[in-house]
């Protein structure tokens, strides 16, 4: 018979209830045990494994299972919320297992809300630890699929695709099949992709109505009006009709680049806005500064 099991499942499955039954029947047939929980599990009690069902048993509350010895007396092992223990305290189950002759049943989950494995569930399957699942039934409505996710939600309604690992608590969560967990996660991105749009649409256009032109850039329109022969629309055009012909399209070009990079690379956009804004700037001032020392050089000749 195995020495090491793992009875795990999604939120709702009756990992605490299934404890706690089990509990009750080693009570029942004469049977020492102990039950331990995580110090961090106190949302019901600190010191009783409580179920939804209303059903609860006494446990030891520890941080970890560094110092932990179990009495000489004890048969069996039964740990709640085991996924808040650590990859250590799992091989300190195993030498407990191992060297005392206990078998010891862990209850909890495998994964979290962002689907990765807890480490410590992690150790429990690398470790050879029997696995017991305990199914559930998808919470979205209408669905009978079988339950493998646990989500999590904010205050709106919004799937939690980051955070922390572990948040102790169930009103945010809910256990959904892959197929729901999915929906609901292409829709958070969809709101966070609109979300960080409008943010940068407004930032450039604050920082387009709250920047001016360095003055080298100015200039070298002025002087590039004068410089350059330009073909007029009318006859007898004014002078800002060849300014048109002689625009610099550098600052343009720069302004699209700023743009397509901050739409394409969200990630990195926060750390690097400022650099790229100061990069356009400086690159702009040299070439400004080349026009206008070439304007200033041809404009004898056209006032000749």
């Amino acid at each position: 018979m195995a020495n090491l099991h793992f009875h795990y499942g999604v939120m709702g499955a009756s990992k605490s209830a299934k404890l706690i039954t089990t509990a009750h029947d080693f009570e029942r047939t004469g049977n020492k045990y102990e039950v331990i929980k995580p110090l961090r599990d106190n949302r019901d009690s600190v010191d009783h494994v409580v179920s939804r069902l209303g059903i609860s048993v006494p446990a030891i509350a520890l941080k970890n299972l560094a110092h932990y010895k179990p009495k000489s007396d004890t048969q069996f092992l039964l740990i709640d919320e085991v996924q808040f223990f650590s990859a250590t305290d799992i091989d300190r189950l195993v030498k407990i297992a191992d060297e005392h002759d206990i078998i010891v049943m862990c209850y909890g989950l495998m994964a979290d809300s962002n689907e990765h494995l807890f480490p410590a569930s992690k150790r429990l399957v690398e470790v050879g630890a029997k696995l017991h699942l305990l199914e559930a039934v998808c919470q979205y409505d209408g669905c009978k699929k079988l339950a493998t996710h646990n989500a999590r939600f904010d205050e709106n309604g919004t799937l939690i695709v980051r955070g922390p690992q572990i948040m102790v608590g169930a009103l945010q969560y809910k256990s959904l099949c892959r197929q729901h967990f999915n929906m609901y996660k292409k829709i958070a991105q969809q709101k966070e992709n609109a979300t960080f749009l409008t943010f940068s649409i407004n930032l450039i256009f604050n920082y387009c109505n709250s920047t001016t032109a360095p003055a080298p850039s100015k200039s070298a329109f002025i002087f590039s009006a004068s410089s350059l022969e330009a073909p007029s629309l009318t006859v007898l055009g004014a002078p800002s009709t060849k300014s048109l012909a002689s625009f610099n399209p550098k600052p343009v070009i720069s302004l699209t680049t700023l743009i397509t990079a901050i739409l394409l690379a969200p990630a990195s956009f926060n750390t690097t806005l400022k650099e790229v804004f100061s990069a356009a700037a400086s690159a702009a001032a040299p070439g400004a500064a080349a026009t206008t020392a070439a304007a200033a050089a041809e404009t004898p000749n056209l006032s000749s």
